[in-house]
Formats: structure tokens, C-alpha cells, sequence
């Protein structure tokens, strides 16, 4: 017999109601129905997330990695970017989403730079090819970048050139020509961006080598050089420390580059030293250029913020068992 609510005590009412709740749910039919509610949710989860997966996968990767790139929007300046390691720097700081100012004396193998670039996401791409070792084109490099993009944040000074001279029989010229695009030319160059660096609370990379640690027969000039660079980054970051700017120093081993055809074509020996080279690094192969222009990247960024002063090796192992190359 039916017993009306209106009849039981508020107590034994909600009994009631639990009572009759717990019937309809356990009857054959709502037990159905719930059943398929419950498939169709699951299958509407799986779909959706089957969709999201899809739409990930078919998205342009400057779309997908846009929240990770590390150099988004910061104004970077690529000294000796036509070629091997620059050319590797400004591919993988396009890929970080930095706006660029590339300079090279290789008017043709930049505009190749430049186009792989663009295909990997850069559109903001600024040229000037000239010689970075005179005074009238460091300025133009600095006023041409600083007037197109507005800043300048970071500057990475990579242009250097090698020779084989050993130190008793180097020549005045040999020495002077090293030393000028080696150390004096980073040097001023540094000095014009200073101000726009201290502004934006940018940084500088100075590009070096494994060799400052090790010895290569030939090589006193070239290392002579590089060691006065590294020496550069440490004093120029105590200076600017406290301004807000970061001085670090990349140190390559082995990267496949036209440096060592021009350092040995006279005696057609680029390959033979190569070889040595890679043989004489503990992890059996050459650094490749846009591998080594990921580690300036990270330098670069602010993932490095509380780096400075630091010679940053990436030599595969080269100056860990390497005492000499014969």
C-alpha cells in the first residue's frame, strides 16, 4: 500500500525518498539507460581527445612551439653569419623566434643563410655584407639594426679568421690580420652596442675555441688571439654586471666550417685535419653548426639570466684527452 509523504516524519520522508531514488536506480531499465549514457560519455572523451591530438600533430611547428621559443622577439646581431657556425647560430636562433641581423663578406652564401632562415620561421632579417674589421661598417651594422628593429639585444661576435703560423716564423702580417677581426674587431663592436645592450638588458657571445685548452701545432697566433677574447668576455662582464648585462664566451671543437680549407687549402690537407680532429674527439664525430648555434641560443635567452663571465665548452670531449694534435 502506498503511503503518502504528507503522512511520514520529516526524518522517516527523506528515508523514503532515499529509499525510492535507490529503487529507480537499480531497476532494469534505468540501469540501461545509464549504461549507455556512460558509453556514449567515454566515446565522446576518446573522440575529443583523438581530435586534439590530430590538431597538434597537422599544426605548423611555429605554431606548436611558439610559447617555447626562447628568443621571441629579441633583436640579435650575427657577426660572420654567411657561413659554419654563424650561419648555424642564425638558423637556430630563427627557430627560437629572435629578429636578426646578419653580416658576412659573402654576399651570395648569405642570402642562403638568409632564405634557410625564412624557412624556419624568420621573416625579420636584416643584411649588411661588408668588413667588420673597419670602423665606418661596425657603425653601420649597429645604426641599420638599432633603426629597423627599434633594439638591440643581443650581439654575437663571430667573425674570426685562422691561419697555420707557427710563432717563430709568424709574419707581422699574419699576426695583424688575426688580431683585428679576431679581438679588435669585437672589441669596438661591442662598445657601439653597449648603450642599446644596457637599455634592453641584452648580452654579448663571444665565439672562441676547444684550442685555448689544448695545443695545435701551428696554432700559437690563432689561440693568442682567442685567449685575449675570452679574456674580454670576463673583464667586460665585471663591467657590466651590475648594468643588467650578460658577457659569455662559446668555446667549439670540431665543426665542419670553410675555416679549415682556408687555413690549409695550400697544401690540400682540409680533410686530413678534419679527420684527425674528429678522431682525436672522444665522441667520434663534428659538432654541426646549428647544433653549436643551439648552445648559443641557450646562452642567449633567460634560461641563462644568472650566467655570466663563463667559457661555455662544447667540444665533444676534445680537451678532456687532448694534449696535442700531431
Amino acid at each position: 500500500m502506498f503511503t503518502p509523504l504528507s503522512t511520514l516524519s520529516p526524518i522517516r520522508g527523506q528515508l523514503w525518498k532515499l529509499a525510492s531514488g535507490f529503487a529507480l536506480l537499480v531497476h532494469p531499465r534505468h540501469l540501461a539507460r545509464k549504461f549507455v549514457r556512460c558509453f556514449l560519455l567515454i566515446q565522446y572523451t576518446v573522440i575529443c581527445w583523438c581530435a586534439r591530438y590530430y590538431r597538434y600533430c597537422n599544426t605548423p611547428a611555429e605554431l606548436v612551439t611558439a610559447v617555447e621559443m626562447a628568443l621571441r622577439g629579441l633583436v640579435a646581431i650575427i657577426t660572420g653569419s654567411s657561413s659554419g657556425v654563424g650561419a648555424g647560430i642564425a638558423l637556430a636562433f630563427s627557430k627560437e623566434g629572435a629578429k636578426l641581423s646578419l653580416t658576412g663578406r659573402n654576399l651570395k652564401n648569405l642570402e642562403e643563410v638568409v632564405k634557410d632562415c625564412k624557412k624556419a620561421g624568420c621573416q625579420d632579417v636584416l643584411t649588411n655584407v661588408g668588413d667588420i674589421t673597419q670602423d665606418a661598417f661596425r657603425k653601420t651594422l649597429v645604426e641599420s639594426t638599432k633603426k629597423k628593429f627599434g633594439k638591440i639585444d643581443v650581439l654575437v661576435n663571430n667573425a674570426g679568421i685562422s691561419s697555420l703560423c707557427p710563432l717563430q716564423s709568424a709574419t707581422k702580417d699574419q699576426y695583424d690580420r688575426m688580431m683585428a677581426l679576431n679581438v679588435e674587431a669585437p672589441l669596438f663592436l661591442t662598445q657601439l652596442a653597449i648603450p642599446h645592450l644596457i637599455e634592453s638588458k641584452g648580452n654579448v657571445i663571444n665565439i672562441s675555441t676547444a684550442g685555448t685548452s689544448t695545443i695545435a701545432p701551428g696554432g700559437g697566433v690563432y689561440v693568442m688571439s682567442k685567449v685575449a677574447l675570452e679574456a674580454f668576455t670576463r673583464y667586460l662582464a665585471q663591467e657590466l654586471a651590475t648594468k643588467g648585462v650578460r658577457v659569455n664566451t662559446v668555446n667549439p671543437g670540431i665543426v665542419p666550417s670553410q675555416m679549415i680549407s682556408r687555413i690549409v687549402d695550400d697544401k690540400g690537407q682540409a680533410a686530413e685535419v678534419e679527420k684527425a680532429m674528429i678522431k682525436a674527439t672522444p665522441m667520434g664525430r663534428a659538432c654541426a653548426p646549428e647544433e653549436m648555434g643551439h648552445i648559443v641560443a641557450f646562452l642567449a635567452s633567460d634560461k641563462a639570466g644568472f650566467v655570466t663571465g663563463e667559457s661555455f665548452r662544447a667540444d665533444g670531449g676534445f680537451t678532456m684527452t687532448t694534449p696535442a694534435i700531431a
